[in-house]
């Protein structure tokens, strides 16, 4: 599911490609490691927006990383925060 689509890129699957090359360069993993991205409705009851999630299925486990912005609006930066706070579970902020 995705409230926000980019005409060029209806499946997104530009972002997501971006995404997981910079979830490898990050975390320096290859590229057996499974890397999956999607989109959700916030989990608040009031938020309006939508979070992407992301799953990194490694030697370490499943690790679960929740990013509080839409899937068009991750950017590098946010992989780097990702890393640093292990978002796990981080309650949303707007």
């Amino acid at each position: 599911m995705s409230k926000f689509k980019n005409p060029l890129d209806p499946d997104n699957s530009q972002i997501k490609q971006a995404i997981r090359k910079w979830i490898r360069e990050q975390m320096s993993l290859d590229e057996a490691i499974t890397i999956d991205i999607s989109e959700h409705n916030c989990s608040e009851t009031n938020c309006v927006y939508a979070e992407t999630m992301i799953s990194v299925d490694d030697t370490e486990g499943v690790r679960f990383y929740k990013i509080a912005k839409p899937l068009i609006y991750v950017r590098k930066l946010d992989i780097l925060s990702m890393r640093e706070s292990k978002i796990r579970g981080l309650s949303h902020r707007h």
